[in-house]
């Protein structure tokens, strides 16, 4: 194609996507659609006012606080499940949409567990041209650890007085390592007098490593069969 919209295009990319904001005058009846456009006229599917930062990539945030909340929530309800079982977001036909009309029809987001919902909003982000894919995965390795670091923090503001005894640092441990409660990368005589420490408490985070609600010989003969392991 060396002409395109009467222009000479020699050497230049030409893809095919939305169209942009350009072929948009009234949000509410107008849509874009998609096309063949100049590579140098593409937008990424929002609002003009939704200004594209003028370098190669960033950290989704997207990613990383839909992992944190739903790593957050698996803990603080004690299910990988939304409540019931399934949780939906209903988007109306030609009304959800605000920077053009749509969608054609109406649909359901549904989700079972918080992480598809928080997979999928980690994948608009790149399905909407806002972000390429490596800006998602060190965004979900981030919330990972940030929703897990703030539930346990929040626990030592519940119960303080585990924060003196499992650690003493103001956290407990944040579970990315099973086993490795003082955090040394290993799982030796440290985190043995950690977890003997809380052996017959109530549910007390990572070391309840069998999600029984209670800190037992389970858990204990789990830790045995890690003894003397490093994390990787």
């Amino acid at each position: 194609m060396n002409f395109f919209a009467g222009e000479d295009q020699t050497g230049k990319v030409k893809v095919r996507c939305w169209k942009g904001p350009d072929y948009i005058e009234v949000p509410l009846i107008d849509e874009a659609g998609v096309d063949w456009i100049m590579a140098d006229r593409w937008w990424p599917y929002q609002r003009p006012s939704f200004v594209t930062p003028p370098f190669a990539g960033y950290v989704s945030g997207h990613s990383t606080y839909s992992r944190a909340a739903a790593e957050l929530l698996e803990l603080l309800t004690g299910s990988e499940y939304w409540p019931g079982g399934l949780a939906e977001w209903s988007a109306p036909m030609n009304t959800f949409l605000v920077f053009e009309e749509g969608p054609s029809m109406t649909f359901n987001l549904q989700w079972a567990t918080f992480m598809d919902a928080s997979n999928e909003s980690a994948l608009s982000r790149m399905w909407g041209g806002i972000h390429p894919p490596i800006d998602d995965a060190p965004g979900r390795r981030i919330g990972k650890r940030v929703g897990r670091n703030a539930f346990h923090y929040a626990e030592t503001i519940v119960f303080p007085q585990w924060a003196q005894e499992f650690g003493g640092n103001g956290f407990l441990p944040s579970g990315d390592c099973e086993g490795d409660f003082n955090g040394d990368g290993a799982r030796g005589s440290g985190d043995l007098i950690l977890f003997l420490t809380a052996f017959g408490l109530g549910w007390t985070g990572p070391y309840d490593l069998d999600n029984s609600a209670a800190i037992d010989t389970p858990d204990l003969l789990t830790f045995l069969q890690l003894w003397d392991s490093t994390c990787e």
